[in-house]
């Protein structure tokens, strides 16, 4: 299933646009380089970012100073980016592909923590957490 991960295109990166379903209420049937959309898209951001209650998935500051972590996971994927993909424009009409970025940030916390230590328990709960709001949102 590893192409449920893929991630949207980075801000600067370009590549194909629309290849997914379209956002369902997320932030409803408006495109994401409008204006009057994004306040809605990065609120959505905003609640998905606050069930990270211990703070470890919202930059990169911390990853960084892994030596081996892009040699584990090459892809870094935080909310900041997240919210920097929104802000760009990046996620224009298309939910799977923000849900594919919450889903590589946590797999890569789950891949590079061993299972019993704080943050991949704290992954594994707000992969559960997310999924649920996007379920959610979709209806």
């Amino acid at each position: 299933m590893a192409d449920a991960w893929q991630p949207a295109p980075t801000p600067g990166e370009g590549g194909p646009s629309g290849l997914h379903a379209p956002l369902t209420n997320l932030p409803g049937d408006c495109d994401a380089e409008d204006v009057k959309c994004q306040p809605r898209l990065l609120s959505f951001v905003h609640r998905l970012s606050k069930l990270d209650e211990y703070m470890f998935f919202q930059d990169d500051d911390r990853l960084q100073t892994l030596e081996d972590y892009t040699d584990i996971c090459p892809v870094i994927m935080t909310f900041e980016l997240i919210r920097m993909k929104a802000i760009a424009g990046l996620y224009t009409n298309n939910r799977l592909s923000m849900e594919a970025d919450f889903e590589l940030m946590c797999a890569n916390a789950l891949l590079y923590n061993k299972p019993e230590t704080e943050v991949a328990t704290a992954a594994e709960r707000l992969r559960q957490d997310g999924r649920k709001l996007f379920e959610n949102t979709a209806e």
